[in-house]
């Protein structure tokens, strides 16, 4: 506000005014990029995401035993269909690898902020990297397997492969250390 003001009482360059606009479409496109769009479309509802694996699998002890970060294409909500490039966090039983295109049926949820003081916030974690919100797949199936010449799809593929070439020759504590230094992958530790 201070700058249009400066602006407004000077006599106005062209330079101040370009700086300005820049400033101001920064400043809305982040907003709108932190808006969680998808989740207020279709708040706790039963929809059909479809996209690309675009992680490793994050295992836990729960029923839902891996975790990955799902790019989607597209989200179905009885008739109608939203395309976005989004990415959400997709809970599964089955075992996915880096780039399968999938389609899974769930509950479109919120990520769960801090319960308790000094508590770690996982929502604000997954804000920063763009995930807004998450899936749980009640019903999932791979239709393909992606390919994409984007710098973070050929990081993430070769990540993966070098996760396989670990766990064909170390098992269990030594695969998971390997993996956490090799490739950052820190999903096989409790």
């Amino acid at each position: 506000m201070a700058v249009i003001l400066s602006v407004v009482k000077r006599k106005p360059k062209w330079s101040v005014f370009l700086l300005t606009f820049v400033l101001l479409f920064g400043s809305f496109r982040y907003f709108d990029e932190t808006q969680n769009k998808l989740l207020y479309e279709f708040p706790e509802k039963y929809v059909t995401a479809s996209g690309v694996i675009y992680s490793s699998a994050i295992t836990n002890e729960t029923e839902y035993k891996n975790r990955y970060v799902l790019k989607l294409d597209s989200v179905t909500y009885q008739d109608m269909v939203v395309k976005t490039n989004q990415k959400i966090l997709l809970n599964t039983k089955e075992d996915f690898h880096f780039g399968a295109k999938v389609v899974a049926s769930g509950f479109l949820n919120e990520i769960d902020g801090i319960n308790n003081e000094n508590e770690f916030d996982f929502s604000l974690y997954y804000k920063g990297k763009g995930i807004l919100a998450r899936l749980t797949a009640q019903d999932i199936r791979q239709t393909g397997i992606a390919f994409s010449l984007m710098p973070e799809f050929l990081a993430g593929k070769v990540r993966d492969i070098a996760d396989g070439i670990i766990d064909t020759h170390f098992r269990g504590v030594n695969s998971a250390f390997l993996k956490s230094i090799v490739t950052g992958n820190k999903g096989g530790f409790s």
